[in-house]
């Protein structure tokens, strides 16, 4: 009922007009902008400021609309133009990105084919330098010009011909193609599905299990990236974009692709969404919903039986919107109308030939976006990228994106869980973080592990977000009577001098009371140490925006001084020594880093509660 009325309203009507509208500023180019800019790009590289001209013609793509030949024509060029400043800055991978994407836009771009087949000698693919040479020789008419590519092709022709090419490397496509060749698309085989009294379904372990091995190998059925990252990482493989070497969606300036092909694989499956300012604005678990639905009714799935398991995934759509007691609901009210408005805006961007041939109709459509929505709000996943986190940002700048996979939704949570969740791209990785038995269930944390939050606020926060109360086997123990204490955050040193005890500032009870001796830590002590806490955050979220020989003066100056009032269980210290490590290894120094690794994990085993899924995960890594 309340969907029919929303339908029926003029307002709502208006509402979705505006938001399928391909008419809305900063949903589509701007001509004379994309001149202005072109010009100024042209004017930084006269002058040999190369980085600030890839920029300005970055910003005239944008712009730009692929769609119309004038579009077409100028976006050639731009995209030309800036292969030109990525030769200059060495940039060899992007120069060929760019030049090939102006190639589509124009085949006969004789600049394009050059500047191509400069990069590719560059990177030793002499084979496709040539072919690059010789395809624009038949095509100038200029003489002079003819006689330069002339002489350009025998040397590549001679270096070829002496072997050239072996020494030479390929240069991958698309940041999903060097996802390691390793990892398979599942390894499910080492676990299956059973029901488990009063969880419903489960996932259990086939065989015996150690800590460090693959359990599950996972891709989304679909994603959606958020919001923040949009211009920050590619829309279909999630990799990192450089400011000024990506492409856009052909017409429009969102989304943003590492590579031609990743445009090509989004514009299949999302086309529709594209220029359309609904799928900019709307909650992004809103926009994940819409692309179950499409991808659900879509004739090439990539399989059926995947389609049935999201199909089947739980949704208890029944108990998210269910009247509150003085009948009424904002939770039910705020779902309906977000489920009515995208699906609203999902029909009307449809080709009217698709929508024909499914039978798709707006009240079908939101009722079906609505179930959807509540099964993204259980089962959905964040997708984190540690790299992907920018200066000033808290840790959940690492949440790239909302994905809903199929295989990992099935499990179970626990607040001690024996497994660990990381991610390569899109792809899912389920490692164990401790030996499981044969039959063992795979057990993932929701929210807050166990010594992270108190019973309470654990219980808490997992039936506001999951709708059940917890009862794995941690909470059953902390609710029978056995201390948590042990578990507690222990940020502080003991202030005795030979006492290698640790307090904690969280103490319901004993607040900077020592564990082992107790003694009390001076509340100026406490303060000091919250502040060298809070200088530990700051130092940590903006190590991104640093150089390197910055990041690592600041850390070990943090470090000094954290030991004298943290203890060195402190996950802070861990996460610093894990930061120095990631820059050794990076550096090359994989001595080095291998000792700041080990002395993190150190760290990390020593936090007192026994199973920090972090500290697990690092431990498995190592035994790989």
């Amino acid at each position: 009922e309340m969907l029919a009325a929303l339908s029926s309203s003029q307002l709502f009507q208006q509402q979705v007009a505006s938001l399928c509208s391909l008419e809305v500023a900063d949903c589509m180019g701007d001509h004379e902008e994309a001149m202005r800019l072109k010009a100024a790009g042209n004017s930084e590289y006269a002058r040999g400021r190369f980085e600030a001209a890839a920029s300005s013609f970055t910003e005239a793509l944008v712009n730009v609309n692929e769609l119309t030949e004038q579009g077409r024509t100028l976006a050639s060029l731009l995209y030309s133009n800036r292969a030109a400043c990525h030769l200059k800055l060495k940039r060899w991978e992007s120069a060929i990105l760019d030049a090939s994407a102006s190639l589509l836009c124009d085949g006969d771009n004789l600049k394009a084919y050059h500047r191509r087949s400069l990069a590719c000698r560059h990177l030793g693919r002499l084979k496709e330098a040539v072919q690059d040479l010789e395809t624009a020789q038949t095509r100038v008419k200029e003489e002079e010009v003819k006689a330069e590519l002339d002489r350009m092709l025998r040397a590549l022709l001679s270096c070829a011909g002496s072997g050239g090419e072996e020494g030479g490397r390929q240069a991958p496509a698309c940041a999903c193609d060097r996802v390691s060749e390793r990892l398979t698309r599942s390894k499910s085989s080492k676990v299956q599905l059973t029901r488990a009294t009063g969880k419903g379904r489960s996932l259990i372990a086939e065989a015996q299990v150690r800590a460090g091995e693959v359990l599950i190998e996972d891709l989304p059925f679909e994603m959606v990236v958020r919001k923040s990252f949009r211009e920050r990482v590619c829309a279909w493989c999630l990799s990192r974009l450089h400011p000024s070497a990506f492409i856009t969606a052909r017409g429009f300036p969102r989304p943003r692709f590492c590579s031609l092909k990743c445009r090509d694989l989004d514009e299949e499956k999302h086309g529709y969404e594209y220029g359309r300012p609904w799928a900019l604005v709307l909650p992004e678990e809103l926009v994940l919903a819409v692309r179950c639905c499409h991808k659900e009714g879509a004739a090439s799935c990539d399989s059926d039986d995947v389609v049935d398991v999201v199909r089947s995934l739980e949704d208890r759509m029944e108990e998210l919107v269910a009247p509150s007691p003085n009948g009424c609901s904002s939770l039910l009210s705020d779902m309906a109308r977000g489920s009515a408005t995208a699906a609203a805006c999902w029909v009307r961007s449809l080709p009217s030939e698709l929508r024909r041939g499914r039978g798709v109709s707006e009240p079908l459509a939101s009722s079906h976006v609505l179930r959807f929505l509540c099964k993204v709000r259980l089962n959905g996943f964040a997708i984190h990228h540690r790299h992907s986190r920018a200066p000033g940002e808290e840790a959940d700048g690492w949440r790239v994106a909302l994905g809903l996979f199929p295989v990992a939704s099935m499990m179970n949570h626990s607040c001690d869980a024996n497994v660990s969740v990381s991610f390569h791209g899109t792809r899912m990785i389920v490692r164990a973080v401790r030996d499981i038995p044969c039959g063992g269930e795979i057990e993932h944390c929701y929210g807050p592990q166990r010594g992270e939050e108190s019973l309470a606020e654990r219980r808490r926060q997992l039936l506001s977000q999951y709708l059940f109360h917890c009862e794995c086997q941690t909470c059953r123990e902390a609710e029978a009577g056995v201390s948590e204490e042990e578990f507690l955050y222990h940020p502080l040193r003991c202030c005795v001098s030979d006492c290698q005890g640790v307090a904690s500032m969280k103490h319901p009870k004993h607040p900077g009371v020592c564990f082992s001796c107790g003694a009390s830590v001076p509340l100026k002590t406490q303060a000091l140490a919250e502040e060298v806490e809070e200088q530990g955050r700051i130092l940590l979220n903006q190590a991104n925006g640093m150089s390197r020989e910055e990041l690592r003066k600041r850390l070990a100056s943090w470090l000094s001084e954290a030991s004298k009032v943290l203890s060195l269980s402190h996950p802070a210290i861990a996460e610093a020594k894990d930061l120095l490590s990631h820059m050794l290894l990076d550096e090359g120094d994989v001595t080095a880093a291998l000792y700041e690794a080990k002395d993190s994990l150190v760290l990390l085993s020593c936090l007192s509660f026994p199973h920090p899924s972090l500290a697990g995960f690092h431990r498995a890594a190592f035994r790989c």
